[in-house]
């Protein structure tokens, strides 16, 4: 009997949990697999401030990332990091799988009270092995996270409607949330307007809807217009089509993506806005996930990847789903055909990227960003004076170089007025290709006499600056 007991206990611990097991071990397998590296490579501009700024907290530093500006609200979240293992990318890499995997579990189960366990399932467990996830849980990027936020707040939506305090710790929860998440993109700002616009086309009078509309409205103005948290680094107004090439084919390192591949990501993304027109006003939480899409196409980078991804493959399977049954073929060809080929085509794709990432890391192949940083943190170690860096990216070259990094000094009006703001800085690295770097462009090649090219990359260059202009010789204890 208490064997039988024992037995019933296990099968409905299973039965309940069995979904978080297979995410844990899917936690502890990519830890451990190379297509995850615990380095600093490629890392997001944004989570490498926000780490910087902890760790110097947590070891009671002076550092000058505090002068950048306030980053977004990864930071909180990365303060138990910190606490218990400063310095550690390895605690930031687990730490952004668990999240990513912790927003799988939220997504899930929303999506499959919506469009049935099926697709939630199936199209769920496609993003666990897409290409496009591991790269962005490898950068850090902010995609994971994003994600995971907006799957909690779903989650708050449904407990805080069941609740019966106006105001209490669910509602404070909620803010907390919509703060962190819509500093990390503006695909963020989606769920704020979809309450906006279930207050307007629900309007039910009642002091529980009008606090927490108005409550999202002021946290997303307090942390966007009054603090300008976040934000940092994006692709503003790329070509999303190029973005969407991403969710089929990873590009090489060094790499653009190619923008025809997208066209087959936004045909499916248009069936399935199509397939599920009628639903949009009515569900706040998917009309919250579609106007995250359109918004965040004016920053169409892996974050926003990874979410028209998602909504692509939970509702674009559900769509595939209800056409077999619709067709009333009632042979497994019949029932399932489409979704098989299209499960096995991208099965077949995402392996062969992920090997490919599993090489890359394997072989300690790096993009060439990371080999110039890799190139100054050489420079840097190499001198015995004190030297100061000006960077286009600042997080990612202080973590690369362990060295002082400022921002990239002013153009000024003219080239006298440029020559002044480098006094003082040993290097400087930037992307002489982007649009807005022009100006600094030609404001170097003026000075061609006292500024010096030390190594040069794709989309990238590193610049010494002469001794009469640079740092002074201070010897470092």
């Amino acid at each position: 009997m208490q064997i039988s007991n024992i037995r019933t206990t296990l099968e409905n611990f299973y039965q309940q949990y069995w979904g978080w097991i297979a995410l844990a071990l899917w936690v502890g397998i990519f830890s451990f697999l190379p297509v995850v590296s615990y380095d600093t490579n490629g890392i997001d501009e944004g989570a490498a401030r926000a780490l910087l700024l902890n760790w110097a907290i947590a070891d009671r530093v002076i550092n000058p990332i505090v002068i950048l500006g306030m980053p977004d609200f990864r930071a909180l979240l990365f303060a138990p990091l910190s606490i218990y293992w400063p310095g550690s990318m390895i605690a930031a890499k687990v730490f952004a799988l668990i999240t990513f995997a912790a927003g799988i579990a939220w997504t899930y189960r929303w999506a499959r009270a919506r469009l049935g366990d099926e697709a939630a399932m199936l199209g769920l467990g496609l993003m666990l092995f897409a290409p496009l996830t591991l790269t962005q849980v490898n950068g850090l990027g902010n995609g994971p996270f994003l994600l995971a936020g907006m799957a909690l707040l779903w989650r708050i939506e449904e407990a805080y409607a069941k609740s019966t305090r106006v105001v209490g710790g669910l509602f404070y929860f909620r803010l907390l949330v919509i703060g962190i998440t819509v500093t990390l993109h503006p695909a963020a700002l989606g769920y704020p307007l979809a309450l906006l616009w279930h207050w307007r086309s629900n309007p039910t009078g009642d002091a529980k809807q009008r606090t927490q509309v108005i409550g999202g409205i002021l946290i997303t103005l307090l942390v966007v217009g009054v603090l300008r948290a976040g934000w940092i680094d994006l692709a503003w107004w790329s070509n999303p089509v190029a973005s969407l090439s991403t969710l089929i084919d990873q590009p090489a390192l060094d790499d653009t993506p190619e923008w025809p591949l997208g066209i087959i990501p936004l045909i499916a993304l248009a069936g399935t806005l199509a397939a599920h027109w009628r639903s949009w006003p009515k569900d706040n939480a998917g009309l919250g996930w579609l106007l995250a899409i359109v918004i965040g196409a004016c920053s169409a980078d892996g974050a926003w990847g990874l979410l028209v991804l998602g909504f692509i493959l939970t509702y674009g399977l559900a769509g595939l789903l209800n056409l077999h049954t619709r067709l009333r073929q009632f042979s497994f060809v019949g029932q399932r055909g489409l979704v098989l080929v299209l499960l096995f085509a991208m099965s077949l794709v995402y392996m062969r990227d992920d090997k490919i990432l599993y090489d890359l890391n394997s072989a300690n192949v790096m993009a060439s960003r990371d080999r110039l940083l890799r190139v100054l943190s050489a420079e840097v170690e190499g001198n015995k004076t004190r030297v100061t860096t000006a960077s286009q990216w600042p997080g990612q070259t202080m973590l690369a170089c362990r060295c002082e990094v400022l921002p990239l000094p002013p153009v000024g009006a003219n080239t006298a007025d440029f020559e002044k703001s480098i006094r003082g800085l040993r290097y400087i690295i930037f992307n002489p290709g982007d649009p807005t770097m022009l100006t600094l462009k030609q404001r170097i090649a003026e000075l061609n006499n006292v500024v010096k090219t030390v190594a040069m990359e794709d989309h990238s260059v590193l610049l010494e600056v002469a001794p009469q202009l640079g740092a002074a010789p201070t010897t470092a204890k």
